[in-house]
């Protein structure tokens, strides 16, 4: 499986990023690099992540750091689609998808 972001998921890590390097830009390099490196996971584990409210939609925490990613698996289209990556606090039901994808 190919692990693909959406667009929405794209905005978020570039939010995360920049909100972490204003007060230090290899610290923000280093949370995303992990954030990355754990949602490449999914290539091999797609079903590694907690299932929500909605069926088709996992949500995987992504360890040593406070954020979730919320993904679907497309077997069809052989890919992993990252829907959204949000910091804990931002989540008010970790078994439903936060309303904006």
């Amino acid at each position: 499986m190919r692990l693909r972001f959406t667009p929405r998921a794209q905005r978020d890590l570039a939010d995360i990023y920049d909100y972490l390097a204003e007060k230090n830009p290899a610290a923000a390099q280093r949370v995303e690099d992990h954030i990355r490196a754990s949602l490449e996971l999914l290539e091999t584990w797609a079903g590694f992540g907690a299932p929500t409210d909605l069926g088709d939609v996992r949500r995987l925490p992504i360890v040593r750091y406070p954020y979730r990613a919320f993904y679907r698996v497309d077997e069809a289209a052989g890919e992993v689609q990252v829907l959204r990556v949000l910091h804990g606090a931002r989540i008010r039901d970790l078994k439903s998808l936060p309303d904006e994808i």
